[in-house]
C-alpha cells in the first residue's frame, strides 16, 4: 500500500465526527525509515453542523489527541496504532471478568 493511500484512509477512519480532524507531525527520518506521527483534533462546538465555520467562532480547539505513527519504508507502509488508557482498561476490565466467571463454573 502506498503512503498517500494509507493516509487517505487513516483520514477517513478518524473522521467519524464532524468535529474531529486528523493531523500529522513533522516527518522523521533515520536509518531508511520515515516516521509520520498521527493525531486527531478535537473541537467543541457550539453547533455541530457548522464546526467547520471557524470563522464565525462556532468551534475551538481543545485537544489534539496522538493516535498512532506511520511508518514508511522502501518495502511498505505501516500504521501503528497507540494503546490509549480506556483500551487498556476495558481490555483488563473483560479479562478480569472472564476470570471471575470460569473461576466460578469451574469451582466444585
Amino acid at each position: 500500500m502506498k503512503a498517500k493511500e494509507l493516509l487517505e484512509q487513516l483520514k477517513g477512519k478518524f473522521h467519524q465526527h464532524p468535529c474531529c480532524k486528523t493531523v500529522y507531525g513533522e516527518p522523521l527520518s533515520s536509518d531508511n525509515k520515515t516516521h509520520i506521527p498521527v493525531g486527531i483534533e478535537k473541537t467543541s462546538c457550539k453547533i455541530f453542523s457548522k464546526c467547520q465555520d471557524e470563522e464565525n467562532g462556532e468551534c475551538e480547539t481543545t485537544k489534539i489527541e496522538p493516535v498512532g505513527i506511520v511508518e514508511v519504508t522502501e518495502e511498505a507502509t505501516t500504521y501503528y496504532p497507540f494503546l490509549t488508557w480506556k483500551k487498556a482498561a476495558t481490555i483488563l476490565g473483560v479479562g478480569l471478568a472472564a476470570g471471575f466467571l470460569i473461576g466460578k463454573l469451574t469451582k466444585k
